[in-house]
């Protein structure tokens, strides 16, 4: 015959659970992600190689809508200084995807490895003013979107990146250059957007494509936070719940034992 446990036992066992719940919680137990959504629509302002943006301008004209969702690690490392530019450097986008003038298709090559200029995110705290403003360059995940290859009928491998740049010259903006600013606060006339747009050459090389776009709005969470849609519990969370499950379960099982006797 079984037994039931005893008071001594669930309470070295909730212990043993609290103990976990406090793990999970803890800062810096977890990566610090902090995702976004982007919202912007190009300008029709183009630049660099004439024959791939003459290809790619009908298809990206202007007022044609962009959607970028970034995932940040703000929690991450610098790992240096840009040069000529004096900014901070953070290996801190760690997923990225992209939605653009009806195609909806783009896929991230991930961010593995990134780069200085891929999947980072260079911060400069400026001492304000004109001379040295706040600064804030943020270099996505390369993406590919077949069906915009189909559509340019160039027949060649598009990689796109729809770059962000942030400028206050009144130096106003924040305080230091640590990666944990929270970018839906930086003002939207401060920050500009480069989708580039390169093409591998048989010599080697690329040519690039460059369409300028505005940002409309910045804010955080992914799409489905603002909309109603589901959201995963976090790791703290969801060990809560099945907590709570465990404990209904136990004094469930206390009182019909307590009632049989």
């Amino acid at each position: 015959m079984r037994t039931l446990p005893t008071l001594s036992a669930l309470r070295h066992t909730l212990a043993g659970l609290a103990l976990c719940l406090g793990a999970l919680a803890a800062p810096g137990a977890q990566a610090a992600l902090t995702s976004y959504t982007v919202t912007g629509h190009f300008t029709g302002n183009t630049s660099d190689d004439a024959t791939l943006v003459a290809a790619i301008a009908p298809l990206l004209g202007a007022g044609q809508a962009l959607s970028l969702q970034l995932t940040l690690d703000t929690a991450t490392a610098a790992t240096g200084v840009t040069p000529g530019f004096g900014a901070t450097i953070y290996p801190a986008v760690t997923a990225s995807s992209g939605r653009f003038a009806g195609f909806d298709d783009a896929t991230s090559s991930g961010c593995t490895h990134p780069s200085d200029f891929i999947c980072s995110v260079h911060i400069e705290s400026g001492l304000g003013g004109f001379a040295d403003p706040d600064r804030v360059s943020v270099f996505p995940a390369i993406l590919r979107s077949t069906a915009l290859e189909a559509a340019s009928g160039l027949g060649r491998l598009l990689s796109l990146q729809a770059m962000m740049f942030f400028n206050d010259f009144g130096g106003s903006a924040f305080a230091s250059d640590a990666p944990d600013l929270d970018l839906s606060t930086l003002s939207l006339n401060g920050w500009t957007g480069q989708f580039g747009v390169f093409a591998l050459k048989d010599t080697g090389g690329f040519d690039r494509a460059s369409f300028e776009f505005s940002v409309d709005s910045i804010r955080l969470g992914a799409p489905d936070d603002n909309g109603g849609g589901h959201r995963v519990p976090e790791p703290a969370s969801l060990a809560l719940v099945l907590l709570a499950l465990v404990l209904l379960g136990l004094g469930a099982r206390a009182q019909g034992a307590r009632r049989a006797g």
